[in-house]
Protein backbone atom coordinates (compact mmCIF):
# COMPACT_ATOMS: atom_id res chain seq x y z
CA UNK A 1 0.00 0.00 0.00
CA UNK A 2 1.41 3.52 -0.86
CA UNK A 3 1.10 6.35 1.47
CA UNK A 4 -0.44 9.54 0.17
CA UNK A 5 1.53 12.49 0.84
CA UNK A 6 0.83 16.11 1.15
CA UNK A 7 0.47 18.10 -1.88
CA UNK A 8 3.11 21.18 -1.92
CA UNK A 9 1.88 24.47 -3.62
CA UNK A 10 4.93 26.05 -5.35
CA UNK A 11 5.55 29.66 -5.05
CA UNK A 12 3.63 32.11 -6.93
CA UNK A 13 5.46 34.66 -9.45
CA UNK A 14 3.93 37.71 -11.13
CA UNK A 15 4.36 37.67 -15.22
CA UNK A 16 7.39 40.43 -14.71
CA UNK A 17 9.72 40.44 -12.11
CA UNK A 18 12.04 43.40 -10.83
CA UNK A 19 16.07 42.48 -11.37
CA UNK A 20 17.69 44.89 -9.19
CA UNK A 21 20.53 44.74 -6.83
CA UNK A 22 20.25 45.24 -2.69
CA UNK A 23 20.72 48.88 -1.84
CA UNK A 24 24.39 48.74 -0.84
CA UNK A 25 23.54 45.16 -0.74
CA UNK A 26 22.50 45.54 2.86
CA UNK A 27 19.50 44.30 4.46
CA UNK A 28 17.78 46.66 7.23
CA UNK A 29 15.63 45.96 10.36
CA UNK A 30 11.99 45.71 9.51
CA UNK A 31 11.99 46.07 5.64
CA UNK A 32 9.80 44.05 3.35
CA UNK A 33 11.57 43.41 0.13
CA UNK A 34 9.07 41.88 -2.69
CA UNK A 35 8.97 41.24 -6.49
CA UNK A 36 13.04 40.84 -6.62
CA UNK A 37 15.11 38.38 -9.00
CA UNK A 38 18.48 38.71 -6.90
CA UNK A 39 21.62 36.83 -8.38
CA UNK A 40 24.94 36.79 -6.81
CA UNK A 41 24.63 39.24 -4.23
CA UNK A 42 26.82 38.91 -0.88
CA UNK A 43 25.30 39.47 1.91
CA UNK A 44 27.36 37.32 4.21
CA UNK A 45 27.63 37.57 7.97
CA UNK A 46 24.46 40.75 8.08
CA UNK A 47 22.31 40.33 10.82
CA UNK A 48 18.29 41.92 10.78
CA UNK A 49 15.67 41.35 12.79
CA UNK A 50 12.08 41.19 11.50
CA UNK A 51 13.04 40.94 7.73
CA UNK A 52 10.54 40.01 5.02
CA UNK A 53 10.70 38.72 1.72
CA UNK A 54 7.35 38.04 -0.85
CA UNK A 55 8.19 37.25 -4.29
CA UNK A 56 11.26 36.85 -4.64
CA UNK A 57 13.93 34.78 -6.48
CA UNK A 58 17.29 34.24 -5.66
CA UNK A 59 20.02 33.07 -7.61
CA UNK A 60 23.94 32.03 -6.20
CA UNK A 61 22.76 34.40 -3.64
CA UNK A 62 25.68 34.46 -0.53
CA UNK A 63 23.93 34.19 2.60
CA UNK A 64 26.65 32.45 4.33
CA UNK A 65 26.81 33.10 8.32
CA UNK A 66 23.97 35.40 8.25
CA UNK A 67 21.64 36.19 10.96
CA UNK A 68 18.03 36.80 10.82
CA UNK A 69 15.44 36.75 13.43
CA UNK A 70 11.79 36.85 12.94
CA UNK A 71 12.69 36.22 9.00
CA UNK A 72 9.75 35.34 6.91
CA UNK A 73 9.91 34.10 3.44
CA UNK A 74 6.64 33.69 1.54
CA UNK A 75 6.72 32.51 -2.28
CA UNK A 76 10.65 32.41 -2.44
CA UNK A 77 13.03 30.28 -4.78
CA UNK A 78 16.56 29.93 -3.94
CA UNK A 79 18.97 28.32 -6.18
CA UNK A 80 22.60 27.84 -5.88
CA UNK A 81 22.56 29.47 -2.33
CA UNK A 82 24.91 30.01 0.04
CA UNK A 83 23.07 29.32 3.48
CA UNK A 84 25.82 27.64 5.19
CA UNK A 85 26.24 28.86 8.81
CA UNK A 86 22.81 30.86 8.68
CA UNK A 87 21.08 31.62 11.95
CA UNK A 88 17.49 31.90 11.47
CA UNK A 89 15.79 31.27 14.59
CA UNK A 90 11.34 31.05 14.17
CA UNK A 91 11.72 31.68 10.75
CA UNK A 92 8.29 31.00 8.90
CA UNK A 93 8.51 29.99 5.40
CA UNK A 94 5.17 29.99 2.98
CA UNK A 95 5.76 27.94 -0.24
CA UNK A 96 9.78 27.72 -0.89
CA UNK A 97 11.74 25.82 -3.26
CA UNK A 98 15.24 25.75 -2.33
CA UNK A 99 17.61 23.41 -4.49
CA UNK A 100 21.31 22.91 -4.67
CA UNK A 101 21.71 25.68 -1.75
CA UNK A 102 24.59 24.93 0.54
CA UNK A 103 23.25 24.94 3.85
CA UNK A 104 25.51 23.33 6.36
CA UNK A 105 25.05 24.09 10.11
CA UNK A 106 22.00 26.02 8.83
CA UNK A 107 20.13 26.77 12.22
CA UNK A 108 16.15 27.21 11.98
CA UNK A 109 15.00 26.11 15.34
CA UNK A 110 11.23 26.64 16.35
CA UNK A 111 10.67 27.31 12.77
CA UNK A 112 7.59 27.01 10.76
CA UNK A 113 7.92 25.28 7.41
CA UNK A 114 4.88 25.18 5.02
CA UNK A 115 4.70 23.75 1.97
CA UNK A 116 8.28 23.61 1.16
CA UNK A 117 10.89 21.55 -0.85
CA UNK A 118 14.63 20.78 -0.64
CA UNK A 119 16.14 19.32 -3.86
CA UNK A 120 19.65 18.32 -3.78
CA UNK A 121 20.48 20.45 -0.99
CA UNK A 122 23.50 20.21 1.39
CA UNK A 123 22.08 20.09 4.78
CA UNK A 124 24.27 18.46 6.87
CA UNK A 125 24.89 19.58 10.39
CA UNK A 126 21.64 21.74 10.09
CA UNK A 127 19.19 22.47 13.55
CA UNK A 128 15.90 22.14 13.03
CA UNK A 129 15.18 22.01 16.83
CA UNK A 130 11.21 21.82 17.84
CA UNK A 131 10.46 23.29 14.04
CA UNK A 132 6.99 22.63 12.62
CA UNK A 133 6.84 21.00 8.93
CA UNK A 134 3.66 20.58 7.09
CA UNK A 135 3.92 19.69 3.56
CA UNK A 136 7.53 19.40 3.42
CA UNK A 137 9.70 17.33 1.23
CA UNK A 138 13.40 16.58 1.14
CA UNK A 139 14.19 15.16 -2.19
CA UNK A 140 18.31 14.21 -2.84
CA UNK A 141 19.63 16.10 0.29
CA UNK A 142 22.10 15.37 2.48
CA UNK A 143 20.88 15.97 6.20
CA UNK A 144 24.04 13.81 7.75
CA UNK A 145 23.97 14.51 11.34
CA UNK A 146 20.92 17.32 11.23
CA UNK A 147 18.88 17.73 14.61
CA UNK A 148 15.36 17.41 14.14
CA UNK A 149 14.70 17.26 17.94
CA UNK A 150 11.24 17.45 19.39
CA UNK A 151 9.97 18.74 15.59
CA UNK A 152 6.89 17.87 14.19
CA UNK A 153 8.25 15.89 10.50
CA UNK A 154 4.51 14.38 9.91
CA UNK A 155 3.66 13.43 6.48
CA UNK A 156 7.14 14.70 5.71
CA UNK A 157 8.91 13.22 2.35
CA UNK A 158 12.72 12.10 2.63
CA UNK A 159 13.67 10.77 -0.74
CA UNK A 160 16.86 9.27 -1.18
CA UNK A 161 18.45 11.28 1.53
CA UNK A 162 21.31 10.93 3.89
CA UNK A 163 19.71 10.37 6.84
CA UNK A 164 23.15 8.79 8.90
CA UNK A 165 22.94 9.78 12.63
CA UNK A 166 20.44 12.15 12.26
CA UNK A 167 18.95 13.25 15.91
CA UNK A 168 15.05 12.45 16.32
CA UNK A 169 14.61 12.51 19.80
CA UNK A 170 11.57 13.80 20.88
CA UNK A 171 10.18 14.09 16.81
CA UNK A 172 6.72 13.61 15.97
CA UNK A 173 7.10 11.17 12.96
CA UNK A 174 3.46 9.94 12.10
CA UNK A 175 3.04 9.47 8.15
CA UNK A 176 6.68 10.51 7.91
CA UNK A 177 7.90 8.80 4.45
CA UNK A 178 11.72 7.61 5.05
CA UNK A 179 11.50 5.00 2.40
CA UNK A 180 14.80 5.20 -0.13
CA UNK A 181 16.44 7.08 1.99
CA UNK A 182 19.73 6.12 4.46
CA UNK A 183 19.04 5.26 8.32
CA UNK A 184 22.19 4.17 9.35
CA UNK A 185 22.86 5.79 13.12
CA UNK A 186 19.17 7.51 13.17
CA UNK A 187 18.79 8.79 16.50
CA UNK A 188 14.64 7.96 16.98
CA UNK A 189 12.98 5.36 19.43
CA UNK A 190 9.55 3.36 18.95
CA UNK A 191 7.85 5.98 20.59
CA UNK A 192 9.00 8.11 17.79
CA UNK A 193 9.03 5.93 15.14
CA UNK A 194 5.24 5.03 15.57
CA UNK A 195 3.30 5.18 12.26
CA UNK A 196 6.90 5.96 10.36
CA UNK A 197 6.92 4.47 6.76
CA UNK A 198 9.92 2.91 5.99
CA UNK A 199 10.55 -0.18 3.39
CA UNK A 200 11.34 -3.89 4.41
CA UNK A 201 15.88 -3.13 4.52
CA UNK A 202 15.36 -0.62 6.90
CA UNK A 203 12.98 -2.17 9.52
CA UNK A 204 15.61 -4.19 9.57
CA UNK A 205 18.41 -1.85 9.87
CA UNK A 206 16.22 -0.13 13.21
CA UNK A 207 15.18 -3.60 14.56
CA UNK A 208 18.75 -4.13 14.97
CA UNK A 209 19.65 -0.87 16.23
CA UNK A 210 17.05 -1.27 19.27
CA UNK A 211 19.35 -4.48 19.77
CA UNK A 212 16.91 -7.11 18.51
CA UNK A 213 18.16 -9.86 16.99
CA UNK A 214 16.46 -11.34 14.22
CA UNK A 215 17.36 -14.86 12.85
CA UNK A 216 15.87 -16.90 10.37
CA UNK A 217 12.64 -19.62 11.63
CA UNK A 218 14.58 -22.78 13.76
CA UNK A 219 13.38 -25.79 11.25
CA UNK A 220 13.28 -28.75 13.55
Amino acid sequence: MTSKQPAIKSPLFPKKMTTQRLPDATLSDHEQYSQLTLSQELLVGQSADYLTFEQVQCKGVNMNSTTFTHLQLGDVRLSECDLANARWPEVGLHRIEASECRMTGFLAIEARFQDVLFKQCKLNLAQFRFSTFKAVRFEDCDLSDADFQGADLSGVSFVRCNLQNVEMSGAKLAGADLRSSTLDGLRAGPRELQGTIVDSAQALVLIQAFGIVVKSALLE
